[in-house]
């Protein structure tokens, strides 16, 4: 079931070719009927395509009758229109499978495939850019690849250009799509088109009472989609819903756009929505819409931490830029640096903090600089910031902080001693602040200087050294979950064991470890920024906001059953 240009008909030709199976048209008969002669001539197999709009009763006794006939008949039906599900009970028998729209829809490198195969372009992130301004749609894909292999690939959004009033995209759209929806559904598409994450409860709060049952239709049909971004995995985005955006630019053609007042009202709604049900990032981009400049900082203030956590660095980033220069606090500030530093761009993270420092020199900006300088190799540069003298005295947070990444780049110019002293003085001044998220990384800290030292760290015991002190920081939010890969020979364990393993640690993130321990801690505390952004993937360990700010507290255990429950050594 999916809205016209999904590639229904194409996918079942595939799955059910018509040689091993009855096709039939849904406008031929009634479904009934069309089913029961094709198995009373022996077919077992029947595809019906294109089937109208069909009432739950005429669906809930076709069910029933093929779940009668004695030998196995299956039936498969086909349409752009809604079908009422069966009864929980059928549905509980197995008796009704349902394919939806993302089951067809191209992720992004099948779309990456098919226009550099069929249309010759191959521009870089085009695919990402089609996939975000089509959701995968199969036919908006091919229409979009055309228009584009005809007049050249334009910067920016694809999405107003591409479905421009009059083109081929914009009739296929207002024709096979728009028209087959009632109208409460094209006012809803308007209204909140531009809106993300899309829900029942933001479309009741702007107006729409009638928003569950016409979100189920725009969602079953394909309208409202779930992205799911090629950049998918540790670090990424969770995948929101949202309209499709060639569609929602196409239902607006033809209708007199709303006025300035109009959208600031709608704006500032589905603002004070978001800032109570979530997420942060669009409570705070609808402030800025509606000009509320104040209440757009202050959910910044508040949540930029978790957003970067959340793989929201770009947004952070945007938001942070888009607030007028009086509404950009020192803190926010910081935000901006780490959001850029989490995003690769060390260079305009350490303008910003260098701009900060400007105005007063703390540890928030001491650690954070010297800890660009730790990622760059340059122990000196690094220990020359963090050992700068403080104008005031620092909290204990970012004093913690300070020590920690101290010890690290003390670690790196090869002082092990002096690295292990400030280890441990940071971790006594996290466990007084008493965040999870500094604890983690100090204990982090203590385990690698250690381990480096090859003092107290005894093989067998310290993945649960590290499942007792990092491990016991549960994470009290939702947060994503990580399957980690460490290079080649370090991280090679079946699943169940990891899944066995993780239940006895209690984490939400298992490091299986089948080597050193303390050479995962190097290699994790080596790109780890708490509040940081470490995660694990393909072999390698690579910078990502997976860990950031408490939002991911995790765990290292061994991968011996057994050393899951050793003793835990003293850290002194």
């Amino acid at each position: 079931m999916a809205a016209a240009g999904y590639g229904k008909t194409t996918a079942l030709r595939r799955w059910f070719p018509p040689a091993g199976a009855r096709w039939c048209r849904g406008d031929d008969a009634p479904v009934r009927q069309l089913v029961a002669d094709a198995v009373a001539a022996g077919d077992r197999l029947v595809v019906v395509d294109d089937l109208p709009p069909t009432s739950a009763e005429q669906l809930h006794l076709l069910v029933e009758e093929v779940a009668r006939w004695a030998d196995d008949v299956t039936v498969i039906l086909a349409s752009r229109w809604p079908l009422s599900a069966p009864t929980t009970r059928l549905l509980g028998s197995g008796l009704w499978t349902e394919v939806g729209p993302a089951d067809l829809a191209l992720p992004p490198q099948r779309i990456a495939d098919l226009i550099a195969e069929e249309y010759g372009l191959s521009t870089p992130d085009l695919a990402d850019r089609l996939y975000a301004a089509t959701g995968g749609w199969p036919a908006l894909v091919h229409l979009s690849a055309e228009t584009l292999r005809l007049g050249g690939v334009p910067p920016g959004p694809l999405a107003p250009i591409l479905s421009e009033p009059g083109g081929p995209l914009a009739r296929y759209v207002a024709d096979e799509v728009l028209a087959a929806q009632p109208a409460d559904a094209n006012r809803l598409l308007r209204q909140v088109g531009a809106l993300a994450p899309v829900s029942v409860g933001l479309c009741r709060a702007l107006g729409h009472r009638g928003a569950p049952r016409v979100i189920d239709r725009l969602r079953r049909t394909g309208l409202l989609t779930r992205t799911a971004w090629a950049a998918a995995g540790p670090g990424a985005p969770a995948p929101e819903e949202l309209f499709v955006p060639i569609v929602v630019e196409t239902a607006r053609h033809g209708h007199r756009a709303p006025t300035a007042d109009q959208l600031r009202d709608t704006a500032a709604a589905a603002a004070d929505w978001y800032d109570e049900h979530g997420p942060p990032v669009a409570a705070a981009r609808e402030y800025l819409r509606a000009r509320d400049h104040a209440a757009s900082a202050r959910v910044l203030d508040a949540y930029g931490d978790r957003m970067i956590a959340a793989g929201r660095c770009t947004a952070v980033a945007e938001l942070v830029r888009m607030l007028p220069e009086r509404q950009r606090s020192r803190r926010l500030r910081l935000l901006l640096g780490d959001a850029l530093r989490t995003l690769g761009d060390l260079g305009a993270a350490t303008r910003e903090y260098d701009a900060v420092a400007e105005d007063a020199w703390d540890a928030g900006v001491a650690w954070r600089l010297g800890r660009i300088h730790y990622q760059r190799g340059d122990a000196r540069a690094a220990l020359a910031i963090l050992d700068r003298p403080l104008a005031r005295s620092a909290p204990l947070t970012d004093r913690a902080l300070l020590l920690a990444w101290t010890a690290h780049a003390h670690l790196l110019a090869g002082d092990t001693d002096a690295a292990t002293a400030c280890a441990r003085q940071a971790l006594a001044a996290a466990t007084s602040a008493g965040q999870d998220d500094v604890l983690a990384c100090t204990h982090l800290s203590v385990a690698l200087c250690l381990s480096v030292a090859g003092r107290h760290l005894p093989e067998r015991c310290g993945g649960d050294l590290h499942r007792q002190r990092v491990g016991l920081l549960r994470p009290e939010r939702g947060a994503l979950v990580q399957r980690g890969r460490l290079p080649p020979g370090q991280l090679d364990v079946r699943r169940e064991r990891r899944r066995q393993a993780a239940e006895r640690a209690g984490g939400r993130v298992v490091l299986l470890d089948r080597g050193s321990v303390g050479a995962v801690l190097r290699t994790v505390v080596a790109a780890i920024a708490v509040p940081g952004h470490a995660a694990v993937n393909n072999h390698s360990v690579k910078e990502c906001p997976c860990i950031h700010a408490g939002a991911l507290p995790w765990t290292a255990v061994s991968a011996a059953p057994t050393d899951v429950t050793a003793p835990t050594p003293a850290l002194d």
